[in-house]
């Protein structure tokens, strides 16, 4: 069998996910990632590449282990590395390995189509591809339950609201729990909104690709947009397979 593995450390957690060539075979999701947690995985699999991307501070030791761990390959994603996409971002060196593994997939999942590239995670991140498969750039905002714990911890009455597709989003609310989970659905909703129409002016975008923690939530949330809304969970990690793939082959 043909398997590689994904690492993706994030802000709040890390994803490991085991690809059969371009298909999800296995995703597991850890608070704290520990060589330990991936010994089952590296007995299971016979694996032919190893990708590791951190959002965060590159944990040596890990890499270290995970050389030592398997005889495969071990490609450690940085900004340097070479990518099947064009990043036209000023500043590539301070973009989030994150969000160009998202426009990687994105680019291979709508080839030659121009893409607004949404990660709902920690933080929200709007990202425009444009048809030529470039990486334009984007936006960056706190997320859903960043914005929510704000509210509670920077002023001295707001309670911390939760969140959960069952709950009404009026557009104006009716008591202080409503109108802050009003304020701030209805915001993430119009500033996602207003990035599209910004993107198709300019970029003849015409499709929404949402990924991350609460896509799913927003997904529900904008169900009765007639904006054309693609979600995919594994938008990253398949990104990060892809770039494997292309730095095996080149």
């Amino acid at each position: 069998m043909d398997y590689t593995l994904v690492i993706d450390q994030g802000n709040t957690s890390s994803k490991v996910t085991v690809f059969e060539n371009d298909k999800v075979v296995e995703t597991l999701r850890f608070g704290v990632l520990s060589v330990e947690e991936l010994c089952p995985i590296f007995e299971k699999y016979e694996l032919r590449g190893v990708i590791y991307s951190s959002v965060a501070k590159l944990d040596v030791r890990l890499v270290e282990s995970l050389r030592y761990m398997t005889e495969a390959p071990v490609l450690v994603m940085t900004h340097e590395t070479s990518l099947p996409i064009k990043v036209v971002y000023k500043t590539p060196h301070t973009l989030g390995l994150d969000r160009v593994a998202a426009a990687v997939a994105a680019v291979s999942l709508y080839p030659q189509e121009a893409v607004l590239v949404v990660d709902a995670g920690t933080a929200l991140t709007i990202d425009v591809v444009d048809g030529e498969s470039q990486f334009v750039g984007g936006n960056i905002s706190p997320g859903l339950a960043m914005r929510f714990k704000s509210l509670n911890e920077f002023t001295g009455a707001l309670p911390l609201v939760e969140y959960s597709v069952s709950d009404a989003t009026p557009i104006f609310g009716y008591d202080t729990t409503t109108a802050i989970r009003s304020g701030v659905i209805n915001g993430i909703v119009a500033e996602i909104t207003s990035s599209f129409e910004k993107a198709s002016e300019a970029y003849n975008c015409k499709r929404i690709v949402l990924t991350g923690g609460d896509s799913e939530y927003l997904v529900s949330k904008m169900s009765d947009s007639k904006m054309m809304i693609d979600r995919h969970q594994d938008l990253v990690a398949k990104g990060l397979n892809r770039i494997l793939r292309y730095n095996e082959n080149n």
